[in-house]
């Protein structure tokens, strides 16, 4: 078995162990809840990844082509130009601050979120429409 493997195993046993000690000492469900989907994410990654470790052992394929970090010319159908896209915008800029604008106008009123709104919208376009 992989170190990996084993890390994400001991994680998962000593979350298990956690979270029982810390139910019983607090009764509080959110926590215990969240403890429990560590014990789950870390127990699915020893499963997907062990499978996938088991079976390039066994030389049916590589652990990179199972879970699809395989490249070849036939993985890639759609390979784009490296100019196909600006190396430096501002729109990316201009989209955080129609989000923070968005976000405090739902907060604190339409005199934020409208001119936010906008500024999205702007962005958007601008940022869609940008050639080089």
């Amino acid at each position: 078995m992989a170190e990996e493997l084993r890390f994400f195993l001991r994680s998962a046993l000593f979350t298990i162990l956690i979270g029982t000690i810390y139910w019983f000492l607090s009764y509080e469900e959110t926590g215990s809840i969240l403890l429990a989907g560590v014990v789950a994410s870390s127990a699915f990654f020893v499963l997907v990844v062990g499978a996938a470790v088991r079976a390039a052992r066994s030389g049916r394929k590589t652990p990179r082509s199972l879970l699809g970090f395989a490249e070849g010319p036939e993985d890639r159908p759609l390979i784009l130009d490296e100019d196909a896209f600006p190396s430096g915008s501002a729109w990316p800029i201009v989209g955080s601050v129609a989000a923070m604008l968005v976000g405090l106008g739902l907060i604190y009123g339409g005199w934020l979120w409208i001119p936010g709104a906008g500024l999205a919208l702007a962005g958007a376009w601008g940022w869609l429409a940008e050639e080089r």
